[in-house]
């Protein structure tokens, strides 16, 4: 869905649909995500840039939502430090995740980019190259306060 190409995203709006009726007793966090997400299909297909705001929108943040929000994250998470799972889909998951920051995501997400760099390649690939700035733009003031308080705490 984090295609720039408008058909690809309508495709994976399709295969999400039928995945809904594959799943209605099923109601588990993935099944919600995809609901909102068809729920939502017109701004997704319109334009790419517009999944993470729509993301961020569906997943209700109130108290008691608390835990399957953050099981939806968390399990989205999981994926990007998987090897098994190609560098162009932890790419989308972290896009999802762009509009949700906080210094325990920002550190799980560095992992995520500090692998990468890791692999010492000449070059890095567009997707690659998304999760490093990705990583580079979820540090704000915010994070560098957070960074500051543990680096503080650590040398007290």
């Amino acid at each position: 869905m984090t295609s720039p190409t408008e058909e690809i995203r309508r495709n994976a709006i399709q295969i999400c649909e039928e995945i809904l009726k594959c799943s209605v007793q099923n109601k588990n966090s993935y099944f919600l995500l995809v609901e909102k997400l068809v729920e939502h299909q017109e701004e997704v297909i319109l334009d790419a840039g517009q999944l993470p705001i729509v993301f961020m929108n569906s997943v209700d943040f109130k108290k008691a939502n608390v835990m399957l929000k953050n099981e939806i994250v968390n399990t989205l998470l999981a994926l990007t430090y998987d090897s098994k799972v190609p560098s162009y889909l932890k790419a989308g998951i972290l896009k999802i995740l762009s509009q949700i920051n906080s210094i325990e995501i920002f550190e799980k997400t560095s992992r995520v980019a500090l692998a990468i760099l890791q692999k010492n390649y000449e070059e890095l690939n567009q997707s690659e190259s998304s999760i490093i700035l990705n990583n580079i733009q979820r540090f704000e003031k915010s994070i560098a306060k957070g960074l500051k308080k543990i680096i503080i705490s650590q040398s007290s």
